[in-house]
């Protein structure tokens, strides 16, 4: 299998379930799904609940189509269409989970399974790469929005995770010198007036008024200063 190009399938030798992908080096993906799988954090819940049930033993990994790399996605589709793939989250190449439900109970495993586990954990990206990954992500989003649902489950992930101080820092030293346009402050300044607002029709208790008032006291006694000092 070193360096095979292709379509391949995860066979349960008991049930003749299977689970079909497809790589431009079958080798090094089937490694990564034995990793994954070991480790309880495959992101198919189905072939996870079967190799737990079953045991590594029970399943076979085997070679469906070699082909050339732009016939991938071609030849995989035609495996989902015309085969039973029990195992796989999706029938639709392009989207693993599009129209799938991942319970909040899945979605929690992943997260404690991929902490501290991340391949890119301590991995620094050279400037040439961050460029690529940005261009993918701005041809990927261009025209293309996020739900508000999507929106606050980002939210209610992010919110009550600590920074540490040295990412404190370079927040803030990113931010040092960036000025907004007048008319970015405007939509900035539209998108959270009246109902927009995450706070509207809320009242909020008494001890965050006052950390927020606290807060815009510090706030203008430090621009007071900073024009003392120009």
């Amino acid at each position: 299998m070193n360096n095979l190009c292709g379509v391949y399938e995860i066979e349960n030798s008991l049930s003749m379930k299977r689970y079909v992908g497809s790589s431009v080096n079958i080798e090094n993906r089937w490694r990564r799904h034995k990793t994954d799988l070991r480790k309880n954090r495959h992101h198919s819940q189905y072939l996870q609940r079967a190799w737990n049930k079953y045991g590594e033993n029970s399943f076979a990994f085997n070679v469906l189509v070699v082909c050339e790399r732009r016939f991938l996605q071609e030849y995989e589709q035609w495996y989902l269409d015309n085969k039973n793939c029990e195992y796989n989250v999706s029938d639709n190449v392009e989207s693993p989970t599009r129209g799938k439900h991942i319970s909040a109970e899945h979605i929690e495993a992943l997260r404690k399974a991929n902490l501290g586990n991340q391949y890119t954990l301590g991995y620094n990206h050279t400037e040439e790469s961050k460029e690529q990954i940005s261009a993918n992500n701005a041809k990927y989003w261009n025209g293309k929005s996020r739900s508000n649902q999507t929106k606050e489950l980002i939210s209610k992930a992010l919110k009550g995770r600590p920074l540490t101080e040295e990412t404190k820092r370079k927040m803030s030293e990113a931010r040092m010198g960036h000025i907004v346009s007048e008319e970015t402050r405007g939509k900035i300044g539209a998108s959270h007036r009246g109902e927009k607002n995450i706070n509207y029709g809320k009242k909020l208790p008494k001890s965050t008024t006052d950390k927020m008032a606290i807060s815009q006291k510090k706030r203008w006694e430090r621009i007071n200063e900073e024009k003392k000092c120009h």
